[in-house]
């Protein structure tokens, strides 16, 4: 409960939690285009809030290479949950991961990141904008929910675009 736009927990326990009812309307049902622009930048700028408290600096080749473990994870679990058996986007992301993570030294920022920064998890009211659905939250690159958000990266067109980018700039 340190930052107002995240929903105050009113209780918990195992697997359950119970917040403060809010009125709004999610981002993804927004309509005007200027409230759109507007609520996804004071999304963003609450996140930095959260990224300018958390900072850290973590060697780049091995959050890369967790990256690369991560996404392979889920992949598995694609395929063997769901049935999901095309993975030519996430193929095609992972081989640019490897090929930067080989390539860079250093220390790259992560931040406490949301996770899933979308239209489903942005709640616009009148006079605020809240972020909820915190469950994914976990250490992240700083650019993590930017990119998640602005790029829709949680939907299959969303990562392709991101993917082509990447490639034409040479650069994640």
């Amino acid at each position: 409960n340190a930052y107002d736009f995240i929903p105050p927990i009113l209780s918990y326990g195992d697997n359950w939690f119970e917040e403060k009812i809010l009125s709004g309307v999610m981002l993804a049902r927004l309509t005007d285009e200027r409230e759109y622009n507007r609520a996804i930048e004071c999304a963003l700028k609450d996140m930095s809030l959260i990224a300018e408290n958390t900072l850290q600096h973590l060697d780049a080749k091995l959050y890369l290479h967790d990256l690369v473990n991560y996404i392979n994870d889920g992949l598995r679990k694609a395929f063997d949950i769901k049935g999901i058996s095309s993975f030519d986007f996430a193929e095609q992301y992972i081989s640019l991961l490897e090929k930067q993570a080989s390539s860079i030294d250093g220390l790259i920022p992560t931040v406490v990141s949301h996770g899933d920064l979308q239209g489903g998890n942005i709640l616009v009211a009148p006079d605020k904008v809240w972020i909820i659905d915190w469950e994914t939250n976990e250490r992240r690159s700083a650019w993590f929910d930017a990119i998640t958000l602005q790029f829709a990266t949680r939907y299959h067109g969303g990562i392709m675009q991101l993917t082509k980018v990447c490639m034409e700039d040479d650069a994640i």
